[in-house]
């Protein structure tokens, strides 16, 4: 169902999508003949006077649903099916992310780790210019955490796609899952870096030196396993964002078919 109102006698029509579909743009009011304008839910809603409790609430709910679920519309079956193919592949690379204990992340080398290392490189660069060292240190974690927040925010505010906008969420749990492998080796330094050397070998890497700035290397650990579990509740966010935008499509779709 589809809302559409008439800004000539400015009354309000819940149009079926076969409706929509047949007039395509010839589409006018079937009072006055003029034409129509399509319209969001809450916008429907207050044109035609809603009022009382259960209709501002529900009001809201359908605001809230369109926010972050986007806009109610029928969708192809192939592409419902196609976004949770995908949310399996995305769901199934998850797994060692959740399973595995912060001590065995890294014997894992994610090839998302390595998307990541590019906009972490990228961000020492660019918060380098400010010329505070702690900032240059911060750049790299910053720089892969924000890329995905942008690129989910884009989709979110732009593009009003929220399973990519969730997909985005997802891929920023992920960075700071990455991230956390490195503050619990603050102290140890012994992964090993992108030159082939341990943080021991050179001098000391990130998170080394920015703890020690802050005075906490002694709470590597402690810190690390906090910024893991965030990084593993903001994945989980994430996917279960795409799946219930996934299943709010089909459950449209469902019911346009019945209708």
């Amino acid at each position: 169902m589809r809302h559409y109102r008439c800004n000539t006698c400015q009354q309000t029509w819940d149009l079926e999508e076969s409706t929509v579909q047949a007039h395509g743009a010839g589409l006018t009011c079937p009072a006055c003949r003029s034409p129509l304008a399509e319209v969001s839910v809450v916008q429907a809603k207050a044109a035609a006077g809603a009022d009382g409790n259960a209709e501002l609430e529900g009001t809201f709910l359908d605001w809230l649903g369109e926010r972050f679920l986007g806009a109610p519309k029928v969708e192809d079956p192939w592409a419902s099916g196609a976004r949770f193919v995908f949310w399996c592949l995305v769901a199934w690379v998850s797994i060692p992310f959740f399973r595995l204990p912060l001590r065995l992340l890294d014997d894992y080398h994610f090839w998302i780790n390595r998307v990541n290392l590019i906009f972490h490189e990228a961000g020492h660069m660019i918060f380098g210019v400010f010329g505070n060292e702690l900032l240059m240190f911060l750049g790299g974690g910053l720089g892969q955490l924000l890329m995905p927040l942008m690129i989910g925010a884009a989709f979110f505010f732009k593009n009003r796609d929220c399973y990519a906008a969730g997909l985005g969420l997802w891929w920023a749990g992920q960075s700071l899952v990455d991230t956390s492998i490195y503050i619990n080796d603050a102290r140890a330094l012994d992964l090993t870096l992108i030159g082939g050397h341990s943080g021991r070998e050179v001098d000391g890497h990130d998170w080394n030196n920015i703890l020690t700035i802050l005075d906490c290397l002694d709470q590597d650990i402690y810190i690390a396993r906090t910024v893991l579990l965030t990084g593993r509740i903001i994945m989980f966010g994430g996917l279960l964002w795409m799946l219930v935008v996934i299943a709010r499509g089909v459950t449209l779709s469902v019911t346009a078919r019945k209708g």
